[in-house]
C-alpha cells in the first residue's frame, strides 16, 4: 500500500526560496520520483498593500519551505542534496528509520491548513468513499476473503478498521481503501429510468428532459442516499 504524502518543514537560505523550489522540482522529475514528490510551497500572504496601492507578496517564514512528500531514503536525500537547503525541521535528534533516515515531525493537518488560508488556498481533501457500517470484502493481503463491518474511516491515510471474524473471535484489523470492495450493492428498482447509474458512489444522471415526480419513489430513493439538490436530476 502506498503511503500518504505529509508536509514537512525544510530550511534553506533566506532569499533562495524561489530557486530552491524551482531546483527541488527539476531533480524530482529528472529522479523519477514526482509520484513522492507532491507540492512544494513558499508560505507567502498577499494582503500587503504596496506603496501603489496594489497587493504585494510578502513571505511569512522567511527561509523556509513546505514540501508534501512521502519521507523514504530517496526523498531525503534529494532534499538534502538539494542547493540552498540547509535541513529539515523537527528533526528527532538520534533517532532513525530502519534505513537510516531520521525521523522528522510532520506538519499536523490544522498547521497546514492555516497556513494555506492565509495563502488563499486549500488542503485537498480526499473525498470519503467508504462509511462506517458498510460491509465488504477484504481482497488482497494477509485477510483475504474474509468479509467484516467497517468499525473506523481514515480518509486522510486511506485506512479503514474493519471488524472481522477470525476463528471466532471479532478482530479489529487495518486495511488500505484499495484493499476491499464492497459486498451486497443496492441497486434502484427504477435504475432502467437512468443513463447512468454508479453503485460505488450512488452518482445519477436523469435522461436529458425526463422529470422526477415529488414524492415518488424515485424522489425518495435519491433523497435517502443525500441528493437533495434534484434539479440536478431533471426536476
Amino acid at each position: 500500500m502506498a503511503r500518504q504524502k505529509r508536509w514537512y518543514v525544510v530550511r534553506v537560505m533566506t532569499g533562495q526560496e524561489e530557486k530552491v523550489k524551482q531546483l527541488l522540482e527539476r531533480r524530482a522529475k529528472a529522479l523519477g520520483l514526482e509520484e513522492k514528490i507532491g507540492r512544494v510551497v513558499i508560505p507567502k500572504e498577499r494582503d500587503i498593500q504596496s506603496h501603489r496601492g496594489g497587493p504585494i507578496e510578502r513571505r511569512i517564514f522567511p527561509g523556509y519551505i513546505l514540501v508534501e512528500m512521502v519521507l523514504d531514503e530517496e526523498t531525503w536525500h534529494l532534499v538534502r542534496r538539494t542547493p540552498g537547503v540547509t535541513g529539515f525541521v523537527s528533526v528527532q535528534e538520534g533517532k532513525t528509520d530502519r534505513s537510516g533516515v531520521p525521523l522528522i515531525q510532520p506538519l499536523r493537518d490544522h498547521e497546514v491548513d492555516r497556513i494555506l488560508r492565509i495563502m488563499g488556498e486549500e488542503t485537498p481533501r480526499p473525498r470519503p468513499i467508504w462509511h462506517k457500517g458498510e460491509t465488504v470484502r477484504i481482497k488482497s493481503g494477509p485477510f483475504v476473503d474474509t468479509v467484516g463491518r467497517i468499525e473506523e474511516v481514515n480518509s486522510q491515510r486511506q485506512t479503514l478498521i474493519v471488524m472481522v471474524n477470525l476463528l471466532g473471535r471479532e478482530t479489529l484489523v487495518e486495511v488500505g481503501f484499495s484493499q476491499v470492495e464492497r459486498v451486497g450493492k443496492e441497486t434502484p428498482p427504477f435504475v432502467s429510468h437512468f443513463t447512468f447509474y454508479d453503485p460505488e458512489t450512488f452518482i445519477v444522471m436523469v435522461e436529458k428532459g425526463e422529470r422526477i415526480e415529488a414524492g415518488s419513489e424515485e424522489e425518495r430513493w435519491l433523497r435517502e442516499k443525500g441528493f437533495y439538490d434534484l434539479a440536478r436530476f431533471g426536476r
